[in-house]
């Protein structure tokens, strides 16, 4: 065994070439850049037939999320993230090339102002790559070709192509692997000819969780409303499994974390995140992608800073609004559920109105100046929404924070965390109990889950008990309201 570097910091990654003659590697120079950004890590570019090593990727202020190969080890591809600020959220994902033979590197034209939507599908041809790419909850796949000093996009077309979350390409540049799934079917591998940007003749390989094929799965329609700064938004509605045609229903609003995520139309990755659950008892789930939301493009993602917390509760009340319009939502048996950043827009709404008969919040940041000391990554994430950070501007953190506002709150709110949470440390969860049991306006239990940290939970056995205690809470102040 030989020894290829002689670092002594930790290689967050690396990526050999296809010959076996190079290999990058992206070295982290600081403990702290986690959590606040202002040592970034550096990528190095060595030969390991002569141990030459250069630095790379020196025109962004971000180390590449990951690194793709040219098929002949003459180029690569690097996924950057770019804010165009000073710390790397919000962003978008964008693409870089560095050209082996003359070391100079140059941003990919996407021709797509949404940027990537996943580093993980993307696949590199013979000719140029595979990509998928940012358009809310239905994100497309496009095939790019290498001409000279640009690229050339086509977007790939063929049956259920709005369904495509994944894919694999051959050597062959013809054969793909597809992976398959709507908010009504699991997800499924297909096997396909690609014929330039056609995908033809699928073929499904997998079988995977056969039992769900003859159980009941709510229909799923996509809805827009005129939210914040009277700009369109984008959510997800799924329908009570008993659904019927002029009546009204209960609903429960789904908050996303992040803020910079979505929800997407495809099966559920996240048990969490499991409408089937929720629509099985006789309601709608509704889901927005409000502002601050990615897959939108970067100027949506950056619209909250300044105004966090703000433009969210907006868009979530008027798309609730619409819904209540349409005949479908009762204004009588309304009930919000987030978890991580969700959990905190959940405070944020119920700080702001009474309309909503229970509250579901898990692992969820409400005091910002707790949160900027004692997160993982507080100093970047609250700096990077705020501007400042809570020396600098204490009444900003103060008024961003629900926490101060749970005077206000009487909505019954249950709330889970996991002990072991370093992303947003327990005694959040501690201050939102404590804050709302010396009010008294507002019912209230805390449930904490030992040994889970922030994506809770991991244990098999703490499912169950999570899912039975959100059922029994929302049967007792949604469903049948206690008197």
């Amino acid at each position: 065994m030989t020894p290829i570097t002689d670092n002594k910091d930790q290689i967050k990654q690396f990526a050999v070439s296809p010959d076996g003659t190079q290999v990058v590697t992206v070295h982290s120079r600081s403990l702290r850049y986690h959590y606040d950004q202002k040592i970034a890590p550096v990528t190095f570019l060595t030969d390991l037939k002569t141990g030459r090593q250069i630095q790379i990727f020196t025109e962004f202020p971000f180390p590449p999320l990951s690194v793709f190969w040219q098929r002949d080890s003459r180029g690569m591809y690097a996924v950057i993230p770019y804010s165009g600020r000073r710390y790397s959220y919000p962003f978008v994902i964008r693409l870089a090339y560095f050209n082996l033979a003359t070391g100079n590197t140059r941003w990919v034209n996407l021709d797509w102002d949404r940027g990537l939507a996943s580093v993980i599908n993307f696949a590199v041809t013979s000719d140029g790559f595979i990509a998928q790419l940012g358009d809310g909850v239905h994100p497309k796949f496009a095939r790019y070709w290498h001409e000279g000093q640009t690229w050339r996009r086509q977007w790939i077309t063929g049956a259920r192509v709005g369904s495509l979350f994944g894919c694999r390409i051959g050597d062959d540049d013809k054969t793909i692997l597809g992976e398959y799934s709507d908010s009504s079917h699991p997800t499924q591998w297909y096997r396909a000819v690609l014929n330039t940007a056609q995908i033809d003749n699928p073929m499904q390989l997998t079988h995977l969780n056969p039992q769900y094929e003859n159980k009941p799965k709510a229909r799923c329609e996509v809805v827009h409303w005129k939210g914040a700064l009277n700009q369109t938004v984008e959510g997800l509605l799924y329908y009570p499994l008993n659904y019927q045609k002029g009546k009204m229903y209960p609903m429960t609003v789904e908050l996303h974390g992040g803020p910079e995520w979505l929800f997407e139309d495809r099966w559920p990755t996240v048990w969490l995140y499991n409408y089937n659950f929720l629509c099985a008892r006789g309601m709608f789930v509704f889901r927005p992608n409000y502002h601050g939301s990615e897959g939108y493009g970067l100027k949506w993602a950056e619209s909250i800073i300044g105004e966090y917390g703000e433009l969210e509760v907006k868009d979530i009340n008027r798309g609730i609004d619409c819904l209540v319009a349409s005949g479908l939502a009762d204004p009588n048996k309304l009930a919000l559920m987030g978890w991580s950043d969700g959990g905190t827009l959940t405070a944020a709404v119920t700080v702001s109105t009474k309309r909503y008969k229970a509250a579901i919040v898990g692992c969820a940041p409400i005091n910002w100046i707790d949160y900027w000391a004692k997160s993982d990554f507080g100093e970047w994430f609250c700096e990077s929404y705020f501007g400042k950070g809570p020396l600098d501007d204490p009444p900003t953190y103060i008024r961003y924070s629900p926490f101060f506002k749970m005077n206000k709150v009487t909505t019954p709110t249950l709330i889970f965390h996991g002990s072991d949470d370093t992303r947003i440390p327990v005694e959040q969860a501690w201050m939102y109990y404590r804050a709302l049991q010396e009010t008294g306006k507002a019912p209230v239990r805390f449930i904490i889950f030992s040994g889970e940290g922030h994506d809770m939970p991991h244990k098999l056995g703490n499912i169950r008990p999570l899912l039975n205690e959100e059922f029994a809470w929302l049967d007792n102040y949604l469903l049948e309201p206690a008197r």
